[in-house]
């Protein structure tokens, strides 16, 4: 469990790391970093290992893809 939690920190620590650097933290852009928030807090007490793993997993390729993105241009 503390693992899981260790993991799920870190993905949403370098997603909202990723959103900031390559979307931007301008007032325009704002829904953006709120987006991510309310979907980590949202799913926060989900219980299903499978739908965790899912939702961690996403976040990760979600990351990878700002993040290659920016590389690519």
């Amino acid at each position: 469990m503390r693992t899981e939690v260790f993991q799920t920190a870190n993905i949403y620590r370098h997603l909202l790391k990723a959103v900031k650097k390559h979307i931007g933290k301008e007032e325009n852009k704002k829904h953006f970093l709120e987006f991510v928030t309310s979907e980590f807090h949202k799913n926060r007490n989900l219980s299903d290992g499978v739908a965790v793993q899912q939702k961690i997993k996403l976040a990760r390729d979600y990351t990878f893809m700002l993040n290659s993105v920016h590389h690519h241009k």
